[in-house]
């Protein structure tokens, strides 16, 4: 029969269990013709509601702290009770906590009272209790466990509800082996993923008159929220998709068939593609970014930009750049320095190589503890950034930064493009060129400091002066030597 439980009342059967545990039903097939209720398909008013309702005989309830007492006191019973005895195990009971078993004695009579607890026994000598815990009331047991109880039927009916709404759709699903559907939490829509197990999601939702199928915004990679949301919404509508909500395009259909399965699992080979590349270009995109709330690195890349390198004398040791304001170098923290490198801003522009001599290296160049020392310049993410062309530097920072680990590493990466090794000093006034006019008095002291046939300087400080000096073109190579430039420098304007 079909349970017709009063809407509203949380637990309908409480007013009708026995010592609060759980109802007893009559029932001529059930062994001495009394079980416990099945509260899927029997209500309330099928429920045993008085001792004129029980078999003749002593009836009683026992109740185990575990599975393992509850076996063996089941064992015990049968072999010494025989025929007279019949023991029925309670549909409730799970595999760790209170267990119940209902008892029928037919060799003695039913203990009399005037209502049911009087008339069944309740035995709880086989539950054993920690010391200073309080053993719990059988109605509180009985009351937490039907609550588990009516969940779970109220969770498998709305289940078969759910399935026969969606039957339709779930078979055309089923007829594309590419395309999977899930069950829904909320039974409210019918979720999908394309290409399991790490495929795109999203689910179906149904109104009268048509069924739209809603991507999933975790796949998005949060693009309705970046600089590329208009490009995945250009790239949405060409499909014939709606944008509206970039964070959850959608299609609809009329009806959901194999057909439009099919359709839904072509757009996101389409998509697919697109979504990669802009959620890849929306964290770069927020990568970079993360810079700007780094005033003393924005201003260490601001300075290198405008033709003022960075010289350290190896990786990870402090490095010094030349004041725009006094002409003088000052230190640059190591860890910032690092910091603009993993993130792909700097990256070597001239070295010593310590072991030039190796022949057992993965890369043109060596790696980064291998050089001392150094001097650094602009990525072309790092020249992007600072001239504030954030889109730009987002397209180029993967790369950028893949290629600094694989520098750091001294192995190519994945994604990474091969270093390139320089060429001599020249390769410093190649990269990093003064671009302010405004610097060229600041610095034009600096080529004073070197006398002519000189080596570059091994120091930070006296390295970012030399260094300076040819980007500003004070002084010249010269067979690998620092030599003043004949000419007047040609120094470029702040837009070159």
């Amino acid at each position: 029969m079909t349970s017709t439980m009063p809407q509203g009342d949380p637990d309908p059967f409480a007013a009708v269990s026995v010592h609060g545990l759980w109802p007893l039903v009559a029932d001529e097939g059930a062994p001495g013709g009394l079980r416990f209720a099945d509260l899927r398909t029997e209500t309330p008013a099928d429920c045993v509601s008085g001792p004129d309702e029980l078999p003749a005989a002593e009836i009683s309830i026992h109740t185990f702290a575990g599975t393992d007492a509850r076996d063996a006191w089941i064992a015990a019973a049968r072999e010494f009770g025989g025929n007279g005895l019949a023991l029925v195990q309670a549909p409730f009971n799970s595999a760790s906590g209170v267990q119940a078993v209902l008892a029928i004695r037919f060799d003695r009579t039913r203990a009399a009272g005037a209502d049911l607890d009087d008339a069944v026994v309740l035995r709880r000598d086989a539950e054993t209790v920690s010391p200073g815990r309080v053993r719990h009331s059988t109605s509180n047991i009985g009351a937490a466990w039907r609550a588990r109880h009516l969940e779970r039927i109220a969770s498998d009916r709305d289940l078969v509800a759910w399935k026969d709404r969606w039957k339709s759709e779930i078979e055309a699903i089923g007829s594309v082996a590419r395309v999977v559907h899930f069950i829904s939490p909320d039974k409210a829509s019918l979720p999908l993923e394309i290409d399991p197990p790490f495929g795109l999601r999203g689910r179906l939702t149904k109104s009268p008159g048509e069924v739209r199928f809603v991507l999933d915004a975790r796949g998005m990679g949060g693009l309705a929220a970046c600089a590329y949301a208009e490009s995945w919404r250009m790239t949405l509508e060409a499909r014939g998709w709606e944008a509206a909500d970039a964070e959850a395009p959608s299609v609809r259909f009329a009806v959901l068939g194999s057909q439009e399965v099919a359709r839904i699992a072509a757009d996101i080979d389409v998509l697919q593609p697109a979504i990669k590349r802009l959620s890849r270009l929306s964290s770069s995109y927020a990568s970079v970014r993360e810079f700007l709330v780094d005033p003393d690195a924005v201003r260490v890349l601001r300075r290198l930009h405008a033709g003022l390198p960075i010289a350290s004398s190896l990786f990870r040791d402090p490095a010094a750049q030349i004041s725009p304001k006094t002409g003088e170098p000052q230190g640059v923290a190591a860890s910032r320095v690092e910091r603009l490198f993993k993130g792909g801003f700097i990256e070597p522009v001239w070295w010593r190589d310590r072991n030039g001599g190796r022949r057992d290296r993965a890369l043109p160049v060596p790696a980064l503890d291998e050089m001392h020392p150094v001097v650094w310049g602009l990525t072309v993410t790092g020249t992007a950034f600072v001239e504030e062309r954030f889109e730009d530097a987002a397209e180029t920072h993967a790369e950028d930064a893949a290629t600094a680990l694989a520098w750091l590493r001294g192995r190519p990466g994945t994604d990474a493009r091969t270093p390139e090794p320089h060429e001599g000093p020249d390769a410093i006034a190649r990269r990093v060129r003064l671009r302010d006019d405004r610097l060229v008095e600041v610095v034009s002291k600096l080529g004073t400091r070197f006398r002519p046939g000189s080596d570059l300087p091994m120091w930070p400080k006296s390295l970012a002066q030399a260094a300076t000096a040819l980007a500003a073109g004070i002084l010249d190579v010269e067979g690998g030597r620092l030599v003043p430039r004949a000419a007047s420098p040609d120094v470029p304007g702040p837009g070159a």
